[in-house]
Order: C-alpha cells, then structure tokens, then sequence
C-alpha cells in the first residue's frame, strides 16, 4: 500500500478528479492533533484494532459518525493490505489523527514497491482495496519511498 508523495500521474493509477495536480505529501501530513500511532508484528488480527482505535479517537474528537465509518474503511483496507503485501515481515506503523477538518491515515509498511488501484473482475474475492480508498478519501498518496499510504477525510462542518 503505497502511493507518491509527489502525487506523480501514472497510467495505472485511479483516482478522485485532480490526481494529476494531486495532493502533496505536506497537505496530508499537517500537524497532527494527539494522534493515535502504533507498531506492530504483521498480524490481520490487527486491522480490528486499528478500526477500535480509530473509533475512539475519532468519536472523541467529536467527527461525524458518517465520516468515522469512512475512516474504519479506509484503516481495513490499508491495514490489511499493509499486513498482506508488506514485505519481509517487518512490522506495521500506524497512526490517525483528527484536526483542521481532516481526519488522516498514514500506513507504513516494508515494501517499497509501490502499490496501485487495480481493476478486477467480479468474481475476484480481493483486490479493490485501493479502489475503495480512493474513491472514499478526498486526498491520499504514496511516500517517494513506496512504503507509506497517506490519506486524508474532509470533516464535513456541522449545520447548527
């Protein structure tokens, strides 16, 4: 699970309109607010507690339950894909925060193959997992180096 911090277009990627301009890795990672992070073995019983997590600390922070089911999705995805295809078995880092209106994930794992949204048929059991990031979060890219996802949820203001 990766994507380039610099946003770069290629052809086998798929995105949200303005993929091309792209976000740049400093928009995703503005000034975390206590974020929750965590290292772990590559373990797929992880992916419940890194949904758990970010439950908490997103309710805390008072982000709408909509955008938190969002957020759980994209944490299952990376996550998981991190666990599946992330290398030698090195461990998994984790971290999401709330502020500013955004709710961002950064998935860091070993491998610095970069990874990319695929088309699948319908019968395939796996493999749109990207797909779904990217159509659920507003912004997300891959570090230069391959090995981190980052995203970002717009936070939508309450009506009062």
């Amino acid at each position: 699970m990766r994507q380039s911090a610099t946003a770069r277009s290629t052809p086998s990627r798929t995105s949200r309109q303005g993929w091309q301009d792209g976000p740049k890795l400093a928009d995703l990672e503005a000034p975390h607010d206590q974020p929750f992070q965590a290292a772990f073995a590559p373990d797929l019983l992880q992916v419940r507690e890194m949904r758990r997590a970010t439950r908490i600390l997103l309710r805390r922070k008072g982000v709408p339950e909509p955008t938190i089911d969002d957020a759980e999705l994209v944490v299952s995805e990376l996550v998981t894909n991190a666990i599946q295809h992330g290398g030698s078995g090195g461990e998994v880092c984790f971290c999401v925060s709330a502020s500013n209106g955004m709710v961002r994930v950064s998935v860091t794992d070993q491998n610095s193959v970069p990874a990319v949204p695929k088309q699948v048929g319908t019968e395939a059991e796996s493999g749109r997992g990207l797909m779904l990031v990217a159509a659920i979060a507003d912004q997300w890219c891959i570090s230069e180096d391959g090995t981190t996802v980052h995203c970002a949820l717009a936070v939508p203001e309450r009506v009062a």
